[in-house]
């Protein structure tokens, strides 16, 4: 067994180089810190960075595709989200009215039901189709506010499958707005 002591080589090679080995190692820690982190931002963690999901095409202003960022993001909060369709609302293109029609589905009754609301005015070709899809929704926020869009927006087209959802209807809440959206209608509003 060799004991080191500190009359052995290898102690004094190793003090003769340790300033040297010093002065490497601070310049290296010195050169890292010193670069520029903003043209070198961090990968984002796979955990965290959102799943892609297909979007709206032909975004009407350039800022759409942002908004439909926050609405996919899986980890949002709901008023936030909420936020975005509220201010889609205000935009009447159809790649607004898309992203609108496409959130209605939304697994969150307050993002569903801002999205339905948000399809009001917007004329009864391009939403009258998914409103009274949504009348049959299990939800009763949903048919809720399927019908009472359905009367501000004029579709008597609808009238039908208001009648035919009111005689089921089975929540005095939608019953209620289904009764107030078939006497609109009736009376051309």
């Amino acid at each position: 067994m060799t004991v080191i002591t500190p009359r052995s080589g290898n102690v004094r090679c190793a003090r003769r180089h340790a300033p040297a080995a010093a002065a490497v190692l601070l310049a290296a820690v010195m050169c890292a810190c010193s670069r520029d982190h903003d043209t070198h931002p961090p990968a984002p963690s796979p955990s965290v960075a959102p799943t892609p999901r297909r979007t709206a095409t032909g975004f009407s202003d350039a800022g759409l595709g942002s908004r439909i960022a926050v609405l996919d993001a899986p980890n949002g909060s709901d008023e936030a989200k909420v936020a975005v369709i509220e201010g889609l609302a205000a935009d009447r293109g159809e790649a607004a009215t898309a992203v609108l029609v496409r959130f209605v589905d939304s697994p969150s009754t307050l993002i569903a039901a801002a999205s339905i609301k948000g399809l009001t005015n917007r004329g009864c070709d391009r939403v009258e189709g998914v409103l009274v899809r949504l009348l049959e929704s299990g939800e009763w926020q949903r048919r809720a506010w399927a019908a009472k869009v359905l009367a501000a927006n004029g579709c008597r087209g609808a009238r039908p499958s208001l009648a035919e959802r009111a005689r089921r209807e089975v929540d005095e809440r939608v019953k209620a707005r289904l009764d107030e959206a078939m006497q609109q209608l009736a009376e051309g509003g």
